[in-house]
Protein backbone atom coordinates (compact mmCIF):
# COMPACT_ATOMS: atom_id res chain seq x y z
CA UNK A 1 0.00 0.00 0.00
CA UNK A 2 1.34 3.53 -0.83
CA UNK A 3 1.95 5.98 1.97
CA UNK A 4 -0.63 8.44 0.98
CA UNK A 5 -4.11 5.83 0.73
CA UNK A 6 -4.68 4.50 4.20
CA UNK A 7 -7.67 6.08 5.87
CA UNK A 8 -6.85 9.14 7.85
CA UNK A 9 -10.28 9.86 9.51
CA UNK A 10 -14.17 8.40 9.70
CA UNK A 11 -17.01 10.24 9.88
CA UNK A 12 -20.48 8.48 11.51
CA UNK A 13 -23.59 10.46 11.16
CA UNK A 14 -26.87 8.99 12.75
CA UNK A 15 -25.57 5.65 12.57
CA UNK A 16 -26.89 2.95 14.46
CA UNK A 17 -24.97 0.21 16.49
CA UNK A 18 -26.26 -2.64 14.81
CA UNK A 19 -29.68 -3.99 12.18
CA UNK A 20 -30.71 -6.48 15.47
CA UNK A 21 -30.68 -3.32 17.85
CA UNK A 22 -33.11 -1.23 15.62
CA UNK A 23 -35.02 -4.04 14.90
CA UNK A 24 -35.36 -3.69 18.63
CA UNK A 25 -36.10 0.15 18.45
CA UNK A 26 -38.10 0.17 15.29
CA UNK A 27 -40.18 -3.36 15.78
CA UNK A 28 -40.51 -4.61 18.79
CA UNK A 29 -43.05 -7.53 17.42
CA UNK A 30 -40.69 -8.50 15.11
CA UNK A 31 -37.58 -8.61 17.37
CA UNK A 32 -39.10 -12.02 19.13
CA UNK A 33 -38.29 -13.54 15.84
CA UNK A 34 -35.00 -12.12 14.55
CA UNK A 35 -32.96 -14.48 15.51
CA UNK A 36 -34.78 -16.88 13.04
CA UNK A 37 -35.14 -14.26 9.62
CA UNK A 38 -32.29 -11.45 10.21
CA UNK A 39 -29.46 -12.25 7.49
CA UNK A 40 -27.98 -8.89 7.52
CA UNK A 41 -26.47 -7.38 10.41
CA UNK A 42 -24.14 -4.65 10.34
CA UNK A 43 -22.77 -5.46 13.84
CA UNK A 44 -21.09 -1.69 13.69
CA UNK A 45 -20.78 -1.75 17.84
CA UNK A 46 -18.43 -5.17 17.69
CA UNK A 47 -16.25 -3.71 14.79
CA UNK A 48 -15.90 0.00 15.96
CA UNK A 49 -13.16 -0.86 18.52
CA UNK A 50 -10.53 -1.98 16.24
CA UNK A 51 -10.49 1.11 14.40
CA UNK A 52 -7.33 3.43 14.60
CA UNK A 53 -8.07 6.44 12.99
CA UNK A 54 -9.82 9.54 14.00
CA UNK A 55 -13.71 9.24 14.47
CA UNK A 56 -16.05 11.90 14.31
CA UNK A 57 -19.58 11.57 15.56
CA UNK A 58 -22.62 13.65 14.38
CA UNK A 59 -25.68 12.99 15.88
CA UNK A 60 -29.16 15.17 15.47
CA UNK A 61 -30.83 15.33 18.61
CA UNK A 62 -34.48 14.23 17.29
CA UNK A 63 -33.46 11.77 14.72
CA UNK A 64 -36.74 10.68 14.67
CA UNK A 65 -34.76 6.89 13.57
CA UNK A 66 -31.48 5.94 14.92
CA UNK A 67 -32.22 6.32 18.86
CA UNK A 68 -29.02 9.15 20.34
CA UNK A 69 -27.75 6.44 22.46
CA UNK A 70 -26.57 3.95 19.42
CA UNK A 71 -23.80 7.48 18.50
CA UNK A 72 -23.33 7.60 22.44
CA UNK A 73 -22.66 4.02 22.36
CA UNK A 74 -20.39 3.64 19.62
CA UNK A 75 -18.19 6.41 20.98
CA UNK A 76 -17.64 4.73 23.65
CA UNK A 77 -16.88 1.24 22.07
CA UNK A 78 -14.73 3.26 19.78
CA UNK A 79 -11.58 2.78 22.51
CA UNK A 80 -8.62 2.16 20.12
CA UNK A 81 -8.84 5.14 17.60
CA UNK A 82 -6.37 8.10 18.09
CA UNK A 83 -9.13 10.95 19.07
CA UNK A 84 -12.84 10.76 18.59
CA UNK A 85 -14.92 14.09 18.62
CA UNK A 86 -18.78 14.17 18.79
CA UNK A 87 -21.14 16.91 17.42
CA UNK A 88 -24.60 17.15 17.98
CA UNK A 89 -26.80 19.17 16.23
CA UNK A 90 -29.63 19.79 18.83
CA UNK A 91 -32.59 20.49 16.49
CA UNK A 92 -31.13 18.05 13.84
CA UNK A 93 -33.21 14.70 12.49
CA UNK A 94 -32.07 11.95 10.84
CA UNK A 95 -31.97 12.81 7.21
CA UNK A 96 -31.75 17.01 7.45
CA UNK A 97 -29.31 17.78 10.67
CA UNK A 98 -26.50 18.80 8.15
CA UNK A 99 -29.04 21.67 6.46
CA UNK A 100 -30.62 22.47 9.29
CA UNK A 101 -27.26 23.14 11.37
CA UNK A 102 -25.91 24.96 8.48
CA UNK A 103 -22.49 26.85 8.32
CA UNK A 104 -21.45 25.44 11.43
CA UNK A 105 -22.12 21.47 10.28
CA UNK A 106 -19.49 22.38 7.65
CA UNK A 107 -17.27 24.33 10.14
CA UNK A 108 -17.20 21.26 12.08
CA UNK A 109 -16.07 19.45 9.09
CA UNK A 110 -13.71 21.09 8.18
CA UNK A 111 -12.16 21.54 11.63
CA UNK A 112 -11.76 17.34 12.02
CA UNK A 113 -10.23 17.66 8.62
CA UNK A 114 -7.75 20.07 9.97
CA UNK A 115 -7.03 18.40 12.91
CA UNK A 116 -7.04 15.08 11.48
CA UNK A 117 -4.61 16.95 8.73
CA UNK A 118 -1.77 18.24 10.52
CA UNK A 119 -2.32 15.72 13.01
CA UNK A 120 -3.49 17.60 16.44
CA UNK A 121 -5.85 15.38 18.30
CA UNK A 122 -5.41 17.41 21.73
Amino acid sequence: MNKGSHIKGLILENTFTSIADMVDQLMPMVALFKRFIQRIFYPTIDRIGKIKCPILFIRGMKDEIVPNDHTKRLMDAAEACEFKQLYEIGSGDHNSAWRIAGDDYVKTLAGFFKRIEHGQYS
